[in-house]
């Protein structure tokens, strides 16, 4: 970001989203400017649409992404924006506008609830009761 805005780490506040464009994060994951994002603070990404590889790698980070077509003509620098994961939409409050995100899958949100992978896999499973089997009966046809 400092080839952008030398400014840039000091006027990012703590929950700040980065907005970006189509197929953000083209190619791989990257966590070592995830891992300084975070540091900043900022809460996650939202994007026009992600690279796969990128979307996988930083969602099991932890890291929280929207995909939302049309958030480029949403917004503009600075702007307040609030995600709502439960409603899928992003809101402008700068503008009073509104745009539906991409829904996440249950694993991807059950995951960035956990705080990523690790933590998601090491959560205690609730506990199952084993199924109950009843008797039944048909009548048999010759």
């Amino acid at each position: 970001m400092q080839s952008y805005d030398q400014d840039f780490h000091a006027k990012v506040r703590p929950g700040d989203l980065l907005v970006g464009g189509p197929n953000f994060g083209y190619g791989h994951p990257h966590y070592p400017p995830m891992r300084a994002m975070l540091h900043l603070g900022i809460g996650g990404v939202i994007a026009e649409s992600f690279s796969p590889g990128y979307w996988r790698g930083e969602i099991s980070m932890g890291f929280p992404q929207a995909s939302c077509s049309g958030i480029l003509g949403l917004v503009e620098r600075w702007d307040e924006l609030e995600l709502d994961w439960d409603k899928n939409e992003v809101r402008n409050l700068t503008k009073g506008r509104t745009l539906l995100i991409e829904p996440l899958s249950y694993a991807d949100r059950q995951m960035l609830d956990a705080g990523g992978l690790i933590p998601y896999l090491k959560r205690p499973m609730p506990s199952a009761e084993p199924a109950q089997r009843g008797t039944s009966s048909c009548n048999a046809q010759a």
